[in-house]
């Protein structure tokens, strides 16, 4: 029966494999196959993304793992990871690393710690884990980074120096790397050669590595995280190049394709306004601002489309009394104190504009009672002053 189990499981049928090696763990409890039946079961049952019960399985089983007690460790930490516990999956790489230091798994787990280190973008730590001469990575990799464990760590280690800003050494790493790799593998080199050649003074040859890029993930219709990724990069390295309104574009194609998660489209309409107000383009960033309150998919940004619009109208010179209202529409719908704090700022701005000095200090006192940090405390308080002053009350300013 085990062997009918193993067959299940090498041919991928995930859920007959867990009910037949659970019948076998149940039923033999001293077979000598059963950590080897126990291992499987976990592992079925992580490929079907039931991480919560594939940890369970190897963690109550582990006092028996024998010989495969690294392989436990290991598939523990890669469930945490899946369920995004990455505190405690590293902490488990580092078990199997310590108590394990020749298991054919210790490159997997010094790169799971460089991969948890990235997602906390603890560049340093990655450094200190991949490059000495003496570390796991190194010695794996001496002839060359033929498999993908080899090629993700590479990856990490040319991002971490390019984010320690060594973009010479970032470099050597990414040419270290095959020519062929995995489609996505292959887009992250790209990506990363582009911002290299751009933390260079390469603009020109970051900018053609980009076109190239996009193209190839859109002949291949690459999933929309990845255009959203090349995108952001894209828009970063314009700005580095003080192409403000290209790089506002970019976000506000971003915004506009609903296919795009929610929280990618509104932090695209924010960075293209505030690229669009850098650019002095103060009428596209109320074009995109107008759209968004038209939006019900971005019904969460309207509070804050409204405050911004209000700002703008100030800022260009516009009128104190419709920007007024647009503060108003703002407080009315906001669920978040800052910012129902900074549209009533924007109130006591418009009443001091209209020469209301009096309803300025009003509309500013009640911005204090929303508290905040110490620099927007001290910058309503000026302009407060600045309004008691306005309004002939010197001893009070």
């Amino acid at each position: 029966k085990y062997l009918a189990a193993a067959r299940s499981f090498h041919g991928g049928h995930w859920a007959t494999s867990v009910r037949w090696l659970g019948e076998l763990v149940e039923r033999f409890p001293n077979s000598p196959r059963r950590p080897q039946a126990v291992s499987l079961m976990a592992q079925a049952h992580y490929q079907m993304g039931a991480f919560r019960e594939a940890y369970g399985v190897l963690s109550n089983n582990r006092l028996a793992a024998g010989d495969l007690a690294d392989e436990y460790l290991y598939w523990m930490a890669e469930c945490r990871v899946g369920q995004g516990n990455l505190e405690a999956a590293d902490q488990i790489y580092a078990e199997l690393l310590r108590e394990h230091p020749e298991s054919p798994r210790a490159l997997e787990a010094s790169i799971g710690m460089g991969f948890v280190s990235a997602q906390n973008e603890d560049w340093n730590r990655i450094i200190s884990l991949l490059l000495p001469t003496e570390s796991i990575f190194q010695k794996a990799g001496g002839e060359g980074f033929a498999t993908t464990e080899l090629q993700e760590g590479g990856l990490l280690l040319a991002e971490a120096l390019l984010e320690q800003r060594d973009a010479e050494a970032a470099m050597v790493w990414v040419k270290r790397l095959p020519r062929v790799m995995a489609p996505e593998r292959n887009w992250r080199r790209q990506l990363l050669q582009a911002r290299i050649e751009m933390e260079s003074g390469q603009s020109t040859a970051a900018f053609a590595t980009l076109a190239a890029l996009k193209r190839e993930l859109s002949e291949r219709k690459a999933a929309p995280h990845l255009h959203a990724r090349v995108d952001r990069v894209h828009a970063t390295l314009l700005q580095v190049d003080g192409q403000w309104e290209q790089a506002a574009k970019i976000y506000r194609q971003t915004a506009a394709d609903k296919q795009r998660t929610p929280a990618m489209r509104i932090q695209s309409v924010l960075n293209a306004v505030r690229l669009y107000q850098h650019a002095g383009k103060l009428g596209l960033a109320g074009e995109i601002l107008r759209g968004v309150v038209a939006d019900s998919s971005m019904k969460g940004l309207h509070a804050t489309s409204y405050c911004l619009q209000g700002e703008l109208e100030l800022a260009s010179g516009g009128d104190a009394a419709v920007a007024q209202e647009l503060f108003y529409r703002a407080i009315s719908i906001s669920f978040s104190d800052s910012l129902s704090a900074r549209a009533q700022f924007g109130v006591g701005r418009c009443l001091m504009a209209s020469g209301d000095p009096s309803g300025a200090h009003e509309a500013f006192f009640k911005v204090l009672e929303y508290g905040g940090t110490s620099n927007w405390v001290a910058r309503v308080r000026y302009t407060d002053a600045l309004s008691l002053l306005a309004d002939g009350k010197l001893e009070e300013a």
